[in-house]
């Protein structure tokens, strides 16, 4: 991006007080050349996605309130609903165990910090275009490719909440698993046939489970 050299425009996606209090600490104590934007739930970070065209990167915990509003928003980008690359994307959790970081690394999304890395993430974006390796525990620029594992994954926990009703719904977005459908699509369309906010929310869960 152009302004990549002069300062970042960094829009802060959180539910949260301490996940605020963090973003602003690191921003502030460091004195860095960051604009800094802020959202509270995925609808507002869409909304500003979708006007303001100088965002740089995109920070944000998962539960914005409920974790299925994060992985919601994740999936809107990843299947380029917004034109917004996925490699600046930022995704900060308590405890990044293996199946936290896969089911967002099944929505293209690799860079995914703890909590406690967020001045280093800052440090590194703010006043600097340094390669973005430093300081997160996967940060480097991919493209999201669909695999088997993925989808058995996507199918195990959809037949986990929904029973019988799951293998209907599974077969309709997605007929076999040779077809390799795209993780993040696949999962916003069984999110849309589940409905129930309960159920999708356990869905999530079983995901990451």
């Amino acid at each position: 991006m152009e302004n990549q050299l002069m300062y970042q425009t960094v829009l802060s996606v959180h539910n949260d007080v301490p996940f605020f209090n963090y973003v602003t600490e690191a921003v502030q104590q460091q004195s860095l050349d960051i604009e800094l934007l802020t959202a509270n739930d995925r609808l507002e970070a869409l909304d500003l996605l979708d006007c303001n065209e100088t965002i740089d990167w995109l920070a944000m915990s998962l539960a914005i309130p409920r974790i299925s509003d994060g992985y919601l928003l994740l999936a809107k980008i990843a299947n380029k609903q917004f034109p917004f690359p996925n490699e600046k994307i930022a995704v900060f959790v308590n405890e990044c165990t293996d199946k936290v970081a896969s089911s967002i690394e099944m929505h293209g999304v690799e860079n995914i910090y703890a909590i406690t890395e967020l001045k280093n993430f800052f440090d590194t974006i703010g006043g600097s275009d340094s390669d973005e390796k430093e300081g997160g525990n996967n940060v480097k620029e991919t493209e999201s490719t669909a695999s088997v594992d993925d989808v058995e994954k996507i199918q195990t926990a959809l037949n986990q909440v929904m029973g019988p009703v799951g293998r209907f719904i599974f077969e309709k977005w997605c007929t076999s698993l040779e077809d390799l459908c795209q993780p993040a699509e696949l999962v916003e369309n069984i999110v849309k046939e589940i409905g129930n906010k309960e159920q999708i929310e356990q869905f999530y869960k079983a995901l990451q489970g």
